[in-house]
């Protein structure tokens, strides 16, 4: 199953169920992400290093729409957590990680799924809106940017790579060591 996730949002604004990890899911779910794009040049389309995602047929696509590419530094999950939860919402609550008996049947629930997902369950990170009407704009949300702040200095997700009080660079994977081993 290939997903894009808005992720301002939450929304899922694009998947596709494969019966291959080939290139041609992701295309799918990619091509009906940039449909409803008015500026794609103004999108950051991240991803992890899956050789779907660095393919030269989906990057060709990304660079022809001049959507702006940002890639994981590595294959570390809290590099991606949002598809990361994403993914695992789907699996645990909607039970897609279930064995189904024919792939049309695992084709229409996750449909059913995405449009749940999309239109009917709230998100807490979304004031308990639901993707679709932060997406639309019926209803606003002002994602709260860090509910530590008082704890320690945010963070900015916007990049795998943080720079430190010296100058010098650090990758997130460290930053969370870091936080670990204060028992933050």
């Amino acid at each position: 199953m290939s997903l894009i996730t808005d992720l301002y949002s939450r929304k899922i604004v694009g998947y596709c169920l494969s019966k291959s990890l080939g290139i041609e899911g992701c295309l799918t779910a990619l091509r009906m992400a940039l449909k409803a794009v008015k500026q794609p040049e103004k999108l950051i389309h991240h991803s992890d290093r899956g050789i779907q995602y660095c393919s030269h047929a989906y990057v060709e696509l990304l660079q022809k729409k001049r959507v702006n590419i940002s890639m994981t530094e590595e294959n570390h999950v809290y590099e991606n957590a949002v598809a990361e939860r994403v993914n695992g919402t789907l699996k645990s609550e909607f039970m897609l990680d279930e064995t189904l008996i024919s792939f049309g049947i695992a084709k229409q629930l996750v449909k059913e799924a995405v449009e749940t997902y999309n239109n009917k369950r709230p998100h807490l990170t979304l004031n308990y809106n639901t993707p679709n009407d932060v997406y639309t704009g019926r209803k606003k949300v002002t994602h709260e940017k860090n509910r530590y702040k008082k704890k320690f200095k945010v963070i900015n997700t916007e990049s795998t790579s943080y720079q430190q009080k010296n100058g010098t660079y650090q990758h997130i994977s460290e930053c969370l060591k870091a936080l670990k081993l204060n028992n933050i």
